[in-house]
């Protein structure tokens, strides 16, 4: 799963669902450093150049990425 997001963020790096997908799937291979990390990089990324926040229920993932 994790090579599926990571696929699709490189073609759209902007995909709010392969972001939580990809820190989903870190998360549960216990990469949860790498899930947070790749998570505020996405935040930050729609931040600087969208001038958006990510929908609310991907910043949830980084506390809970079951839920």
């Amino acid at each position: 799963m994790a090579a599926l997001a990571q696929a699709l963020l490189e073609r759209d790096p902007y995909h709010e669902a392969a972001c939580g997908l990809l820190v989903q799937a870190w998360w549960a291979l216990g990469r949860r450093a790498l899930a947070l990390r790749t998570l505020e990089r996405f935040r930050r990324r729609m931040r600087q150049d969208l001038g958006v926040e990510p929908s609310l229920s991907l910043p949830l993932q980084a506390e809970d990425p079951s839920g």
